[in-house]
């Protein structure tokens, strides 16, 4: 039991005391109680007559027909009633007898069976043959003699644990002082009696009373405890000053209250000790009016409350106490602040209220196991609290049920963010940042999760975009990702509901279909190929797709699947690959002469002088060919470039400058990727070299420069000095010779120059 729920019990009973209760009904308040707590149907205190009777003078649960039976019951019959009373036990006694001379079976019939047929035949067994299992005697002691017992039983085994054993012997304690409360009040009011009486009413008890004269303040009577803890005799001492050290009475003298019976807890500054008080108007042989006060120094219950409640306060989680049926009995500051509200809204709340319906079962669920004694109920599980504004907080709940009582005790710890942190890390771990879908460990994880059950009707469709790392070359991975993420989007309203789409690789998907029929496989073959199809008819980079599937029917295995999907889609790939490799290679062009519209005609005139200044150096009609494709896309790497750098009007930036200068190996990155233009791709990445060795990217000089690239150099900046430009005119011919003439031996290759001059420009 906890020092609350105790100390709440004391203060239950001791406030019966300011009642005008018989003595028979504060007896039967006292067994209610303890039946109530220890969840035993019958519950008695029987009381020694004169006549050396022992019957039952309050009752709870016991029926008529064992009352009468046990009424006629003395001290002579041998039963454990009368072994407690006289306080002589049997050797088999010792099985069920505590260190502090009460008897307790939790299974009273067993104990029976044990007994030797002889003891058998000598126990009255009265309980037995009622069935009681769960059995109890605690006796009353005053002044080292029985004057009663607490009797305790229920048919249910199991129902008394030793800390509540425990409690019942300090509740034995208190009912033995309020038998002799009443006896004492009787005395006082009835018979008159006189201080001696009293004195021989607490004689070798612990107990703290004194009676004070309620005008005068004087104390008419103190028990030998009280004055041991002042160590003087108190007897007609003004009771504020030998109690407290004061001059004039003050609002912890109960005697100055009004003329009522009263309970109160007092601080004694000079003791420094807290009390329970209580005091009852009683009438003094000479007719004063007085004050019968009684107090229990709970001064270390205070303390340990204080601890316990400091404990709670302070958590750094939020701590709950639950009533029966989940309802809020007390808060701590997290609490609130976790749940949002003050202690005055929570405290009477039904904690359902933050609860999803299947959580708040399961909580209840665990609420009557962990009360019905489950000892495999959680102690520590995770929930989901609905908070006022309607967010979703994520906690850990720890709960316990305090001993002997149905409440419950539950800290939560906020786990949200963590939960979030978890979620996105689930997410991450099984899902590609790019396009949104499934990625490789999910498929491979699902594969393995189907083979493992071995499920059939199986199709896996594979489907690899053509040429996506020559599209990154060509205009950036920006432009690729888009394209992944429209066809990730086309994939998934195809499959909505019934397929598994995952990015597996760079450029390559698959779609997990189960259960479906061969039928279905192919229908859904034929509807990505339509589809992606229809979706790039409007798109300005232009892709296609290789696709394969396979099936499985009843006992294939899903690897092999898999591995016919693969297979056929790397097959379809032999006949798409090409084509659209030419295809990209289109679109470059566009976009070439999309950006070429400030030189309208610099390409075809390149061709041209190409051809021309080629056969003039001896070229081969094959290096011709190639030479007229290499002056048409040696600046494809162009594509790459920024808008706002490569039409820039006015001169360019050096950090401008640098990034121009990347479009030859953006170009050679490209060509490289195309069959078309693979020929011509080193002449690309040097078509900006010079001969003095001062060009870029490699800075190449003289004859290792290949010839190609030393013709495009003359040619590329003759037409450009002779054609308008955004930031200047055509220059005069004469000019332009001059300055051919200028750099032939530096910028260009002199013999070039030379026949360009001499026999191109001539004819």
């Amino acid at each position: 039991m906890s020092v609350q729920a105790n100390l709440d019990a004391v203060l239950s009973l001791l406030e019966l005391f300011t009642e005008d209760y018989s003595c028979r009904d504060y007896l039967h308040a006292v067994i209610r109680c303890i039946s109530e707590r220890t969840k035993c149907r019958c519950v008695g205190i029987r009381i020694r007559s004169d006549d050396g009777k022992i019957p039952y003078y309050a009752t709870i649960g016991f029926e008529h027909d064992f009352l009468t039976l046990e009424s006629d019951l003395s001290l002579d019959d041998e039963c454990l009633c009368k072994r407690v009373f006289r306080q002589q036990f049997e050797p088999a006694d010792l099985s069920i007898l505590s260190e502090k001379c009460y008897v307790c079976s939790n299974n009273l019939i067993s104990f029976y069976e044990n007994l030797s047929e002889d003891k058998q035949s000598q126990f009255r067994g009265e309980c037995v043959r009622k069935g009681f299992r769960t059995f109890a005697i605690i006796p009353l002691i005053h002044d080292e003699n029985v004057i009663g017992t607490i009797q305790i039983a229920d048919e249910e085994a199991e129902l008394l644990s030793p800390d509540m054993m425990e409690f019942i012997v300090q509740i034995s304690d208190l009912i033995v002082e309020a038998l002799r409360r009443y006896k004492l009040e009787e005395e006082v009011e009835l018979n008159q009696s006189s201080t001696a009486v009293l004195n021989a009413m607490f004689a070798g008890t612990n107990a703290i009373a004194y009676v004070v004269d309620s005008l005068t303040y004087r104390i008419l009577f103190s028990s030998k405890t009280l004055e041991a803890l002042y160590n003087k005799d108190l007897k007609d001492q003004i009771c504020y000053q030998s109690f407290y050290g004061l001059e004039a009475p003050c609002k912890d003298c109960l005697v100055q209250l009004n003329n009522n019976d009263s309970m109160q807890r007092v601080h004694n500054r000079m003791l420094n000790r807290d009390y329970l008080m209580s005091r009852k108007s009683i009438l003094w042989p000479d007719q004063r009016k007085a004050w019968l006060t009684f107090a229990w120094d709970i001064t270390d219950q205070l303390l340990l409350e204080k601890k316990y409640k400091t404990i709670f306060e302070a958590s750094a989680s939020a701590f709950l106490i639950l009533e029966k049926g989940l309802v809020i009995s007390m808060v701590n500051q997290q609490a609130e602040h976790l749940l949002g509200f003050s202690s005055a809204v929570l405290v009477g709340t039904n904690l359902q209220w933050f609860l999803a319906p299947d959580e708040a079962e399961k909580i209840k669920e665990y609420y009557q196991r962990r009360i019905n004694g489950d000892q495999d109920v959680p102690k520590q599980y995770e929930t989901k609290l609905r908070l006022s504004d309607g967010k979703t907080k994520y906690v850990i709940v720890n709960s316990a049920l305090i001993p002997e009582t149905t409440t419950t005790i539950i800290s939560l710890s906020d786990i949200t963010e963590r939960k979030k942190a978890e979620d996105k890390l689930y997410y991450l771990s099984y899902h590609d940042n790019l396009t949104k879908l499934y990625n490789r460990e999910y498929f491979d994880t699902k594969i393995q999760e189907l083979d493992h059950r071995q499920a059939a009707d199986v199709g896996i469709i594979m489907v690899d975009i053509n040429g996506l790392n020559l599209i990154n070359n060509s205009f950036g991975t920006n432009v690729g990702d888009e394209i992944l993420k429209t066809l990730a989007n086309v994939l998934l309203k195809l499959f909505p509901h019934k397929g598994t789409v995952a990015r597996i690789g760079g450029d390559e998907f698959a779609i997990i279909l189960v259960p479906c029929s061969s039928e279905e496989i192919e229908t859904a073959y034929f509807k990505i190929r339509n589809t992606v199809e229809d979706q790039i008819l409007n798109l300005e980079i232009k892709f296609s797709v290789s696709v394969g599937y396979g099936y499985g029917g009843s006992g294939k295995i899903t690897l092999d699947v898999v591995r016919e999907a693969d297979f056929n889609m790397n097959r379809d790939k032999l006949f798409q690959v090409q084509s659209a490799k030419s295809s990209i290679v289109q679109t470059l062009t566009k976009a070439l002469e999309a950006r070429d519209f400030i030189t309208e005609g610099h390409a075809e005139r390149l061709e041209n002088l190409a051809l021309l200044l080629g056969r003039k150096v001896g070229l081969s009609e094959q290096k011709l060919s190639d030479l007229r494709l290499f002056a048409k896309f040696h600046d494809i790497g162009k594509v790459g470039i920024p808008d706002h750098i490569l039409f820039k009007r006015a001169r360019l930036k050096t950090s401008e400058k640098s990034v121009m200068e990347t479009h030859c190996e953006i170009g050679y990155r490209i060509a490289k990727a195309s069959p078309d233009l693979l020929p011509i791709a080193d002449w690309i990445l040097r078509h900006h070299e010079n001969w003095n060795g001062a060009g870029y990217p490699l800075g190449l000089s003289g004859y290792n420069i290949p010839v190609e690239c030393r013709i495009l150099t003359v040619i590329d900046a003759y037409d450009a000095m002779t054609n308008d430009r955004p930031y200047r005119k055509a220059m005069p011919y004469a000019a332009v010779v001059d300055e051919l003439k200028r750099c032939a031996g530096s910028q260009f290759d002199p013999e070039i120059v030379d026949v360009f001059l001499n026999k191109c420009l001539v004819d």
